[in-house]
């Protein structure tokens, strides 16, 4: 991380693993703070507060995730067609103009039976992440995702257009923002979900795990 460091910013804003399972949801922190949310961080000239929250399938409110017990309390079992809510909140509150890199790192699939690949079921809802000015001075922010236009059909399955084995790069990463301007005093949140796919029905899946390792943020 060192090179990264003489060019860039670093803020790790969830050093955490995030398991999305048949099974379970899981959360498994590294962070020897072991604190997720309302998290302040200060790095150089840059100065954010960054919030991370979620919500699942039709729930109205998001809820604040701060520790480890929170998650595994608050997602309990995926199914086929459950939906996870994202939100993550930056503000700029320091005193310059930064851009903001969001990516999700390390995407991966764990599943016993050959030729199963959980990013094959799990997908980006509609490809779109959503901006929204916290303080409404500008209007939402949509930006959709290059899906397949072809996707194919995969154990009597259609595959979702944005699923992740699709979306992600060669490192299986995912970026959600790149070089986002976030002036002095702005505030935005960054709002995705991802679902576990709908017309997932073959047994070989029930076992797998769709992993994604962690979630950083990098201010420029």
């Amino acid at each position: 991380m060192k090179d990264k460091g003489l060019t860039k910013a670093f803020m790790m804003f969830i050093v955490s693993l995030i398991t999305l399972a048949s099974a379970a949801f899981a959360w498994f922190s590294t962070s020897s703070q072991n604190k997720i949310g309302q998290i302040i961080g200060q790095t150089a000239d840059y100065s954010a507060i960054l919030v991370f929250d979620v919500k699942k399938g039709d729930d109205l409110d998001y809820t604040s995730i701060e520790t480890i017990d929170e998650m595994h309390e608050f997602f309990g079992n995926t199914v086929p067609n459950d939906r996870i809510h994202f939100k993550i909140d930056i503000e700029n509150n320091g005193n310059k103009d930064f851009k903001a890199d969001l990516v999700i790192r390390n995407i991966f699939s764990e599943v016993s039976y050959a030729g199963f690949n959980m990013l094959d079921v799990y997908y980006l809802e509609d490809g779109k992440i959503t901006i929204v000015d916290v303080n409404e001075a500008l209007p939402d922010e949509v930006i959709t995702l290059p899906g397949d236009a072809a996707p194919p059909t995969v154990h009597d399955q259609v595959l979702n257009p944005y699923r992740f084995s699709y979306l992600v790069d060669g490192q299986n990463n995912l970026n959600i923002l790149n070089q986002y301007d976030v002036p002095i005093g702005r505030s935005i949140s960054v709002l995705f979900t991802i679902v576990y796919d709908e017309n997932t029905s073959r047994t070989e899946y029930e076992g797998g795990i769709f992993h994604l390792n962690s979630i950083y943020i990098y201010l420029n």
